[in-house]
């Protein structure tokens, strides 16, 4: 009796495994090859650097494989929180962080503008008993806002890069 329960879960257990062998996914970045050519970010530098690392690490993939476009990137980054809950005391209960970003990219030889585009996204996060714990709450929420904006960003350029 063990011996069949044994097999029969190491038998669905492997069909688990081996079914999404072949994934790939709807908005895959394969198909956009580029290199950097000049960045500027403006605004906030530290959220800016955040969103550059992410198009480079992507450019250095791509562009091994050759015939890539050079582009430019301008990017601007501001972020503003504001308590949008509080008690009877005047305690936050609640913050409230918007990241507003504008990015620019130019073909590089011809200062063509391939995109211009405006992302504003928002999240709402709870005051937590530990401030390193609210603390990490806004880290965390600011860096899922940040990897939204590239997301969105490179769904936009793989619309208007076609290889």
């Amino acid at each position: 009796m063990r011996k069949i329960i044994f097999i029969s879960l190491f038998f669905i257990i492997s069909l688990n495994l081996f079914g999404c062998t072949g994934y790939k996914p709807i908005f895959a970045s394969a198909k956009i090859e580029f290199d950097i050519g000049e960045h500027k970010i403006e605004g906030n530098k530290l959220l800016g650097n955040k969103i550059f690392s992410n198009i480079k690490n992507l450019s250095k993939k791509e562009s091994a494989k050759g015939n890539s476009k050079s582009l430019d990137f301008l990017i601007n980054v501001s972020n503003e929180k504001k308590a949008t809950s509080k008690d009877s005391a005047g305690k936050v209960l609640e913050y409230k962080i918007t990241i507003n970003t504008k990015i620019i990219v130019t073909e590089s030889l011809t200062e063509l503008k391939i995109l211009e585009e405006n992302y504003n996204q928002s999240v709402a996060y709870k005051v937590q008993e530990q401030y390193s714990d609210t603390v990490k709450l806004e880290n965390r929420a600011i860096n899922d806002l940040l990897e939204k904006v590239y997301q969105n960003l490179l769904i936009k350029l793989s619309e208007k890069i076609k290889t």
